[in-house]
């Protein structure tokens, strides 16, 4: 929920959908209308997170959808190896409201762009 009212504060005129799980990303994703990013949580249930990642990117259907992974892990591993497997950015979640807000923008700004490079939170 702060993730979706930070999301509304920043002004994009982005719609968010929030879904708990793996199977319910199938449902969604094989509507037909596929999502301009998708932030992902490394911890989901069904599935982690990293393994998800690996499934979309895979896709020839929506294997092209930007991918930003959104979670609590400061760990380098999971930060490395999301990179590796195409994501287009790591967000560490935070606390504060308008932190996130700017970070949202931040992120959703670099994939506007077309800047290929992998962002990342710093420490």
């Amino acid at each position: 929920m702060l993730f979706k009212y930070a999301l509304e504060m920043s002004g994009d005129q982005a719609v968010c959908t929030a879904i708990s799980g793996w199977l319910g990303a199938l449902d969604i994703l094989g509507s037909g209308k596929l999502p301009d990013v998708i932030f992902l949580d490394l911890n989901m249930p069904e599935m982690h997170g990293l393994d998800c990642l690996k499934l979309l990117k895979e896709s020839a259907v929506y294997g092209h959808v930007p991918v930003i992974i959104y979670s609590t892990s400061r760990h380098h591993v999971d930060i490395k190896k999301a990179g590796e497997l195409g994501a287009q950015g790591y967000l560490k979640k935070q606390s504060d409201i308008d932190d996130l807000r700017d970070r949202i923008k931040q992120y959703i700004s670099h994939i506007v762009s077309g800047n290929p490079a992998y962002l990342c939170d710093s420490e």
